[in-house]
């Protein structure tokens, strides 16, 4: 009897001490999975928010070329960053000359990709290009009153315009008008004659 309890123990023993090392084998792969996890989860928006900054630094890194004439120490063509003025543009030419006419240009228009910039002298002759740009909206960067000024566009539409613009950036055509909720093609036959897109 003495020996079948003896046995009986260290069977016993043997079986919870089994047990025992089954429990924390578990617990450690399940602490572990927890781990794995955790890093996936916190890793996961990290590298997302990394891509995204990237495809941000992307976009702003595309230069816009943009040709400046006229009265400008420097005149030519220049790579501009995305979201730059005219002013920055003006700079980059090495500023205004001691003739340069302040009131022909508009300092803090943003700049856009092939914009064409041109400084008149004071008392210089604008030309008839001149005058017929000044007698039309340029659509890319025209107030909402300006923008109301057109032949069957009013205050929504305007807003719809500058709202456009805002989110998906200058119109390459004047066809592109049409993709501004509320504008079709009848309105751009209306108005194609009184707008600049550059």
């Amino acid at each position: 009897m003495l020996i079948n309890k003896k046995s009986f123990l260290k069977v016993l023993l043997g079986f919870v001490f089994l047990l025992i090392l089954v429990v924390i084998v578990n617990s450690n792969k399940e602490e572990g999975v927890l781990v794995l996890e955790e890093e996936n989860n916190t890793r996961q928006p990290e590298e997302m928010e990394s891509i995204n900054s990237q495809l941000h630094d992307e976009a702003i890194s595309d230069p816009l070329v943009v040709d400046i004439k006229g009265a400008v120490n420097n005149p030519g063509v220049y790579e501009i960053t995305a979201g730059s003025r005219v002013i920055d543009v003006i700079e980059s030419a090495g500023g205004m000359t001691e003739e340069a006419d302040t009131y022909s240009v508009n300092l803090a228009e943003l700049v856009y990709d092939e914009m064409s910039i041109v400084i008149f002298k004071v008392g210089e002759e604008q030309g008839i290009w001149q005058t017929e740009k000044n007698n039309k909206i340029r659509i890319n960067s025209a107030s909402k009153e300006e923008l109301q000024s057109l032949s069957g566009i009013g205050p929504s539409k305007a807003e719809a315009i500058i709202q456009y613009r805002e989110e998906n950036g200058p119109f390459q055509t004047i066809e592109d008008l049409t993709l501004v909720t509320g504008i079709g093609e009848k309105i751009v036959e209306k108005i194609k004659d009184d707008i600049l897109i550059r």
